[in-house]
This record gives C-alpha cells, sequence and structure tokens, in this order.
C-alpha cells in the first residue's frame, strides 16, 4: 500500500511538473485569453475611497474635479467633497446631478431641476431652469444644449443663460422622434447628434446634412438594430472621430470617421445570422453588459462596463476582431467593472471602479 500510495504521488508530481513545464513553453496567446491580469494604465500606487457605504441607497456614475472639490454624479445624485476622499460639503439623495460639463474654466452640473454652476469657493447655482439632454461646447465658443421640451437645439448664453434657437425644424425621414442627446463636433466641424430612436444626425452649421437609420444604412447599427443610448460614445482621436456602437448582447462595434468616410475599426456580432463559428467566451464576455463610459488614452480605447474594462489599441487600424481586444482584470481593483475614467486638470487619472467605490489610480 506504501509503495502504491509513493507511485501515486510520483505520478502526480510528475504531471504537475510537465503541465508546468508545456504552459510555459506554450502560454496562450495573450489575444485568445479571456482576461489579462494587469495593471490598468500602467499606475503603481492606488488610493480607494468609498463614497457611499453598503446599504446606502445613493449610487455614482460620474466623477470630476473643480478646483480642491471632488464631485460625484449619478441619476439625480449629487455629492461633493472638499478633496479626493475628504469632507462632504453636499450630499444630496435626490436632487441634481446627471452630469458634469466643463466651459472654460467653469463647471456646469446638469440634472433634474436645470443647469447649476459649481464655484471654486465650493459655491453651488441653479443658473438655468433648462432640463439637459446634451450640452457640447462649439468650435466657435457657443454652448449648445438640447433637452426634452423643445424639439432641437439651443444656444445658451453663458453669462445671461438665456437661450436661442439654433437648429429648428430639422427634416428627419419618417421618423417623429426629434428629442437629441449625444451632440459632439468631429474634428472636421461637423456636429453630430443621435434622436430618441438613436438615428444618427449630421449638421453643417444649422442645416441637416445627413440622417442615418440602423435599417438602412451600411454602418449605424447592425442587422438593422441601433444601438442603445448608453452604449453610444463619440470620442475625438487625431484627426479622426471614433464612435462606439453598443447593443448588448446584440453586437458591439467602433466606427471610425474621417475625411467623410465611415469604417469600421472593431465588430463582434452575435446577430450574424450565419456565423462562421461560435463566439468563444472572450467574445462573449465583451458583449455582455451595458457600456457606461468610453475613454481615449494614447492610442488605446478603453470601454467601461459593469462587468469588466476593455482595451482596444487603434493605432492596430481597422478590421479588428475580439482577438485584438483586451479584457483587463487589474489586480489593484477590489473589482473588474469600471463606469467613469477620468482625467483631472493636473494629469491625474481616477476611476469610479464601482457606483460606490472611487480610485486614484496614482499615474500621470
Amino acid at each position: 500500500m506504501q509503495n502504491r500510495l509513493f507511485t501515486t504521488l510520483g505520478l502526480a508530481v510528475a504531471l504537475s511538473i510537465l503541465t508546468v513545464a508545456c504552459s510555459k513553453e506554450n502560454p496562450v496567446p495573450l489575444g485568445e485569453r479571456v482576461k489579462v491580469e494587469r495593471s490598468l494604465l500602467g499606475c503603481s500606487a492606488y488610493e480607494e475611497i468609498r463614497i457611499a457605504e453598503q446599504g446606502d441607497t445613493r449610487y455614482y456614475e460620474k466623477i470630476v474635479q473643480h478646483g480642491r472639490y471632488f464631485l460625484y454624479g449619478g441619476t439625480t445624485k449629487l455629492l461633493i467633497t472638499d478633496g479626493f476622499g475628504g469632507t462632504a460639503i453636499h450630499a444630496e439623495a435626490s436632487s441634481i446631478s446627471f452630469d458634469f460639463h466643463k466651459f472654460q474654466n467653469r463647471l456646469f452640473i446638469l440634472g433634474l431641476h436645470g443647469i447649476y454652476e459649481f464655484f471654486e469657493d465650493g459655491r453651488l447655482e441653479l443658473v438655468s431652469n433648462i432640463r439637459h439632454y446634451s450640452i457640447v461646447n462649439a468650435p466657435d465658443g457657443k454652448l449648445l444644449v438640447a433637452n426634452d421640451v423643445y424639439s432641437g437645439i439651443l444656444e445658451l448664453d453663458p453669462i445671461s443663460f438665456t437661450t436661442t434657437p439654433y437648429i429648428i425644424n430639422f427634416p428627419v425621414g419618417e421618423s417623429m422622434c426629434r428629442s437629441i442627446t449625444n451632440l459632439h463636433f468631429s474634428p472636421d466641424g461637423y456636429l453630430w447628434a443621435t434622436d430618441c430612436d438613436m438615428n444618427l444626425l449630421q449638421f453643417d452649421g444649422t442645416s441637416l446634412l445627413g440622417w442615418f437609420s440602423a435599417k438602412d444604412s451600411d454602418f449605424w447599427g447592425e442587422g438593422g438594430f441601433a444601438p442603445f443610448t448608453q452604449g453610444t460614445f463619440f470620442r475625438n482621436y487625431g484627426s479622426s472621430m471614433i464612435v462606439v456602437n453598443k447593443n448588448a448582447p446584440g453586437y458591439f462595434k467602433v466606427l471610425r470617421y474621417e475625411a467623410g468616410e465611415w469604417s469600421t475599426l472593431f465588430l463582434i456580432n452575435y446577430l450574424d445570422p450565419n456565423p462562421a463559428e461560435r463566439l468563444p467566451e472572450k467574445g462573449l464576455e465583451m458583449l455582455r453588459g451595458s457600456a457606461n463610459d468610453a475613454e481615449i488614452v494614447g492610442d488605446k480605447l478603453y470601454i467601461l462596463t459593469q462587468r469588466n474594462i476593455q482595451e482596444i489599441d487603434l493605432g492596430k487600424g481597422d478590421g479588428q476582431a475580439f482577438e485584438d481586444a483586451l479584457l483587463i482584470k487589474d489586480p489593484n481593483l477590489s473589482r473588474e467593472s469600471g463606469y467613469d475614467l477620468y482625467q483631472s486638470q493636473d494629469g491625474a487619472w481616477y476611476l469610479l471602479n464601482t457606483q460606490k467605490v472611487a480610485v486614484h489610480l496614482g499615474c500621470n
């Protein structure tokens, strides 16, 4: 019995050594790994703070710094602290904050009751009762807003906070949907937006130049399905515009617009009726979860979801598939999720890791 035991143990040890040796000689290629364990941005000094306790009904999706203050926003929730992890000077559980917007050296808080301005001395003031859907800084210095009452785009005076019509009565094909969101200027000066049916609109000045529906477009949407509002982000990258286009769990694509042309940079399509092969776990994981934020750092595009953080190398060009992307599992973070990735005025990076936990990543 003893000899048999030693023989069994010896075989187990030999198999273990063989397995380790084989794994070293034949490592799983980076693109085929479901998740890659590494620091998110190469940072090394993490500082984590809890901005809401377990059981607290407050949840946050946005972070911004203004002066010495840090502000955290969510669906009708706002928290302002004196410093990162400092004393709360304002904490509203059912108040005003959907999003933040920087205009020159000023900070506006966009919310349920209108637009507030937060001053560097800690004052918070309601400056307009316009409920926003979207707000954007125009190249000519104008401040443009779209809201849920006025069917069009308004110009908002940043001093008097009066509004004047900017774009009205534009044709929208057969659609009766005129509420607008996702206002964004591409590097070539065109204004882009989406309506409440998630059709894509392109404006040249105050004129509608293009209207693109997922049902008849060769680039917008996939299989006749439009992207989700929460899954759509416009980001400028050099002379091009990058658009994250997600309809979880149906498809996930990243588009590039440059010099008047659209191309598909990245695509995972679960809606394909005749897929070449079943998607592996990595591809399925990238489809799961709604996108909370998308940010470009250098040549890398990071997409944050409540399940994972994804990295796509924009420098690799068009036609990428799931093998070209990475799912980042940062051992320094308490969760694999992400809600907002933000670079402050001094170049420091912050991450809302969960809706209750913020992290200073400790690198510029």
